[in-house]
């Protein structure tokens, strides 16, 4: 099964870095980008992929109502080098973003084209609303 699924939990530590978990970074094979995502997660995009979504950003005329947000998405783009030990350290901007601190816990998502590194938060599963979500959808 090719893409990125599921979930794994784990944290930053006390100077930002974080690393791309092993079960992911062993499907990258090119360049890795930062991105910010609307769910005040850090997306993280492998570069073919990345590539895709700035074509498709860069196609909104300066007319379109999507303009200032695809500029906005455009300019938080950014690529991610990995020290020797495979850490990644977070930059400030997707830190305030995310409302990231030292220490904290983060979940990594498999969003089956890129990753998404947000803040774990202990909150329970609302089953109702997954039961709505299942009822939309064609599976």
């Amino acid at each position: 099964m090719e893409g990125f699924f599921g979930h794994i939990d784990h944290k930053i530590d006390a100077k930002f870095r974080v690393r791309i978990p092993v079960e992911y970074r062993g499907k990258i094979e090119e360049k890795i980008y930062f991105v910010v995502r609307p769910n005040r997660c850090i997306g993280v995009y492998p570069e073919g992929k990345c590539n895709e979504l700035i074509a498709q950003l860069s196609s909104i005329k300066t007319n379109d109502e999507n303009y200032a947000f695809a500029n906005f998405l455009i300019g938080s783009i950014m690529e991610i080098n990995e020290d020797d030990q495979g850490r990644i350290v977070i930059p400030n901007f997707y830190r305030e973003y995310a409302d990231l601190s030292p220490d904290c816990k983060v979940v990594t998502t498999g969003c089956i084209d890129h990753l998404e590194i947000g803040l774990r938060k202990e909150e329970k599963i609302d089953f109702e609303q997954v039961r709505l979500g299942f009822g939309s959808m064609p599976l």
